[in-house]
């Protein structure tokens, strides 16, 4: 049977390990971001392969709209409407990004093809909680109507 001093070392030596896994573990862990960091709503919504889109062809220009929330939208006469960007499409801070490389800024002026679709129109093709439900429902707005573009490109 181990002595007493042999149990209290044991014990310490236990103890020091766990201490020092723990400091490990948060020396090594990431960096906490602040919220809102880079962040932008849920992301760039883009075209998902297979799906198709009925609804009102549009041709237009129209500046890009940044919300507060961090969703990307598209200011036109009838007011800002949720956009579903063509693919290739992605998001680079509080800026979209277009498939080449094209930073386009809040309030810069774009030249945009695709059609104009109910937002219901919308969600009726993956259901209530499919993934446009989830994606549109964050950054929909007072609107009732959603851009799904083919095209879109920066004008100078």
């Amino acid at each position: 049977m181990p002595s007493r001093r042999m149990l209290a070392a044991i014990i310490a030596v236990a103890v020091a390990t766990v201490i020092a896994v723990i400091v490990l573990l948060v020396v090594g862990a990431p960096p906490a971001e602040a919220p809102g960091t880079d962040q932008g709503g849920p992301g760039l919504p883009v075209q998902l392969p297979g799906e198709s889109y009925a609804g009102e062809t549009v041709a237009l220009e129209a500046p890009l709209v940044v919300g507060s929330e961090g969703c990307f939208r598209l200011g036109t006469q009838e007011g800002d409407r949720f956009v579903i960007w063509p693919d290739g499409f992605t998001t680079g801070g509080d800026a979209v990004v277009d498939a080449d490389g094209v930073i386009i800024a809040d309030g810069a002026v774009l030249s945009v093809e695709g059609v104009e679709m109910p937002y219901d129109a919308l969600l009726a093709i993956e259901g209530p909680d499919g993934h446009w439900a989830s994606v549109a429902g964050f950054c929909i707005g007072d609107d009732d109507r959603v851009l799904v573009l083919d095209a879109a490109q920066l004008l100078d």
